[in-house]
């Protein structure tokens, strides 16, 4: 079986490059969390609801897979709750 696919579990987004990878607070790449999202130890947006996260995750599927907005946020609103920042 491949190993599973690393995502930011903030937001949903693949880490699949370094790049891609957040910042703890010393600097080193966060495993669990993207650039967009999480930089020098903190939440780039610390008061950001689920809610939010989920539009703009959705805006950006709508924007890169091409989806209708509704069924883009149906799909974000799928996995965004089961995500570390979100699990309650």
């Amino acid at each position: 079986m491949p190993p599973k696919p690393l995502i930011c579990q903030s937001c949903g987004k693949p880490l699949d490059r370094p790049s891609d990878h957040g910042t703890e607070a010393d600097g080193t790449p966060s495993a669990e969390y993207c650039a967009v999202c999480y930089k020098h130890g903190a939440f780039s947006q610390p008061a950001a609801t689920m809610e939010q996260m989920i539009d703009r995750a959705a805006n950006v599927l709508v924007i890169q897979m091409g989806l209708p907005l509704a069924k883009a946020k149906e799909l974000v609103a799928t996995y965004m709750p089961k995500l570390r920042r979100w699990k309650q």
